[in-house]
């Protein structure tokens, strides 16, 4: 038998409502495609050549763009995971 730590989690889920279970199982399927999707972009951005993944017109500035990009889905994949978090509380919370 393990030890750890009981909490019950005191949750806001802003501008976020269900009116049926189904919609919290949607959504959620939803956030954790998104951050798999996000993974896999970020993988193709590590393993493709600079050329082939940028835009004819920033390719003078491809570097600024890769940068870019991935701040853009970083940020995303973690505001996708701080939400997914929550209403994964949310749905154990109701059980």
């Amino acid at each position: 038998m393990g030890w750890g730590t009981d909490f019950t989690a005191d949750l806001f889920l802003n501008r976020i409502a269900f009116t049926h279970p189904s919609e919290l199982d949607d959504k959620i399927e939803e956030l954790e495609y998104s951050i798999e999707e996000a993974k896999k972009e970020l993988a193709m951005y590590a393993v493709s050549n600079i050329k082939d993944v940028v835009p004819d017109d920033w390719q003078e500035d491809a570097v600024i763009f890769i940068r870019r990009r991935i701040n853009e889905i970083t940020e995303q994949m973690l505001e996708d995971q701080m939400v997914l978090t929550d209403l994964l509380h949310y749905k154990n919370d109701k059980v």
